[in-house]
């Protein structure tokens, strides 16, 4: 392989740009490997599900759970940095930003339909807990049928 000189400025920046496009590169595919970053973990027992999801950041109010048949979805807004600056700070230059901030959603679906009256949420330290009943089977009945009267 031979190297050819640059045709222009813009040209010989390109390597530098690259690198400094990689970490937004990689970034962006772990955001989308991560489901917008929310990481799960989920268990099953006999009686339940239950789910852990890590909101760094996100605040408790911000949090909403909502639960269709078997279907759970997970949002939460969490605040950017200037967010969290204090009134009458000077304008920050941001230098790495790795964290997530703004609207994150999850949702997936359960092998069973989940008792939507009676799920528990806990949310403490940037983790939500969740506890998803299985909704009992609907047992299935035979009808008797009977003969019209003429």
């Amino acid at each position: 392989m031979s190297a050819y000189p640059p045709r222009s400025s813009q040209d010989a920046a390109m390597p530098g740009l690259l690198q400094q496009l990689m970490p937004a590169l990689r970034a962006a595919m772990d955001a989308d490997a991560l489901g917008d970053g929310i990481r799960l973990d989920i268990c099953e027992t006999a009686q339940d599900y239950r789910v852990r999801a890590e909101l760094p950041g996100a605040h408790k109010d911000s949090v909403r759970v909502t639960v269709d048949r078997n279907f759970v979805n997970i949002a939460a807004d969490i605040p950017t940095h200037e967010d969290d600056l204090e009134a009458g700070q000077a304008a920050a230059r941001v230098l790495l930003r790795e964290g997530r901030e703004g609207r994150v959603t999850r949702g997936f679906s359960l092998a069973h339909d989940i008792d939507a009256g009676l799920v528990q949420a806990r949310y403490d330290n940037g983790v939500l807990n969740l506890v998803l009943p299985k909704r009992e089977a609907t047992s299935s009945r035979t009808i008797a049928v009977q003969q019209a009267r003429p």
